[in-house]
């Protein structure tokens, strides 16, 4: 899922010639959201829209199953990922046929 986050925000470089902020910033929220910050230290408001991006599946929940196993919680966060999946790969294929026809247009 990392791979695919971090694939999507490195094909950005077929529209802006320096994306190495983009990237910056993904690994900042990844490490923040992810790892340091468990959901539940956020207000109750934020959390539905942090488990909404994908910051909110990536480190923190497989921490929590190996720390504490339990059978309910493992699917959850295998529907989400594999959700996030999903998602991740169409847009992945969505922004990279648009941006190799912009090379393809501009003659790269």
């Amino acid at each position: 899922m990392v791979f695919l986050c971090q694939f999507v925000l490195s094909m950005t470089a077929f529209w802006v010639e320096e994306n190495a902020a983009f990237l910056w910033i993904h690994q900042k929220l990844t490490l923040v959201l992810g790892t340091f910050l468990p959901l539940e230290f956020f207000p109750a408001t934020w959390r539905p829209w942090l488990e909404l991006t994908p910051y909110g599946w990536l480190c923190y929940p497989p921490a929590r199953l190996a720390a504490a196993y339990d059978p309910n919680q493992a699917l959850r966060l295998l529907s989400g990922q594999t959700a996030w999946v999903l998602a991740l790969s169409l847009a992945s294929s969505l922004v990279f046929s648009a941006g190799s026809q912009r090379t393809a247009v501009q003659g790269g």
